[in-house]
């Protein structure tokens, strides 16, 4: 038991609580799973109508699945995990939509680019287009307002897909990701980016998403895995105390997966299991940072139990070396299995 077990458990309880007070999501999520199961033809045939880029990623937020339909289908660009453009598949074709307010910070960013109307779309073989995907395959450094939360799980994400050891800095472990065509951020109806301060509400589709949801273990220990990730390890937020956010995000993931009304055993398959969910369900709670003078391991593997339930979250860390912004290795982790 760790020093902040109590404050743990309060968190877990204000989530519940929460959840509680605001049934609105239960019908909204049952409606994300159908959106998502009922769209897949569309989403996998509109992704097979354009090449993957070099240097940048292909994301499916929830937001875009429900957009989705028959005549339009949406996908978000990023470079280093940070948005910088929106591609819009029709009938008519494949055209891009440049997010030049974030591109501004990257050095000589193409002047014809910054030329183009805020809601115009370039066809995605056109001259735009193409500098467009040259710039970005040049590997520019974004010269200020950089976020290096979004460049660190970029790298951990494309880290995590690795399916042979031999470069693959933790094993085990591989990302949920949407329909196997993009990247995944499960969103959750919880603002909890300051729960380490006391602060934790409920925010409808306005909630924080979990950084990377995963699945980690061998065999039956396979677990689902909520990894909230931070980009420096501060004294004022060591990582016993920012594993917070991520207990809430778990917290709120177990509520979904036992809320008959909410689909929870389609979650569960589209989660990437097999059979029923478990009668005592564990969800392994992960924060995840730089290797710092901060970071602490006295939380590893402490069970924190839902109340009312069977149910547990498994805490744990993951601290791994950095040079010059690049991710080069785990340094210490309590998932070794």
């Amino acid at each position: 038991m760790s020093l902040l077990t109590q404050e743990y458990s309060d968190v877990m309880r204000d989530v519940g609580s929460l959840l509680d007070g605001n049934s609105e999501w239960i019908q909204r999520y049952k409606k994300y799973i159908s959106a998502i199961k009922t769209k897949s033809s569309i989403i996998k045939d509109a992704r097979s109508k354009f090449e993957s880029s070099k240097n940048l990623d292909i994301y499916l937020p929830m937001s875009k699945v429900v957009k989705a339909n028959s005549r339009t289908e949406f996908f978000d660009v990023r470079y280093k995990g940070q948005s910088v453009g929106e591609i819009f598949v029709k009938n008519s074709g494949v055209s891009i939509r440049f997010q030049t307010s974030n591109n501004k910070y990257y050095p000589e960013y193409p002047a014809i680019l910054f030329d183009i109307a805020k809601n115009d779309n370039k066809d995605w073989h056109s001259e735009e287009a193409c500098c467009f995907r040259k710039y970005f395959a040049r590997s520019p450094r974004r010269e200020n307002g950089k976020n290096l939360e979004h460049d660190f799980e970029s790298q951990l994400l494309k880290q995590f897909l690795k399916h042979t050891s031999d470069d693959k800095y933790l094993w085990n472990i591989q990302p949920i990701r949407l329909l196997e065509k993009g990247y995944f951020q499960m969103p959750t109806p919880i603002m909890a980016s300051r729960v380490k301060d006391g602060k934790i509400g409920y925010s409808k589709h306005y909630g924080g998403g979990v950084d990377i949801l995963a699945r980690q273990g061998i065999g039956k220990g396979i677990c689902l895995t909520v990894i909230e990730l931070k980009d420096e390890c501060l004294e004022s937020e060591p990582p016993e105390k920012a594993i917070m956010q991520a207990i809430a995000y778990a917290t709120f993931l177990q509520k979904l997966l036992r809320t008959p009304e909410a689909a929870p055993e389609e979650w569960w398959s589209f989660f990437g299991f097999n059979g029923s969910i478990p009668a005592r369900l564990k969800i392994r709670t992960v924060i995840a940072m730089p290797k710092g003078a901060y970071n602490d391991t006295s939380f590893a593997r402490e069970e924190l139990y839902i109340p009312n339930s069977r149910d547990c979250l498994e805490l744990h860390y993951v601290y791994f070396n950095v040079d010059n912004d690049i991710i080069t290795e785990i340094a210490d982790t309590s998932l070794n299995c």
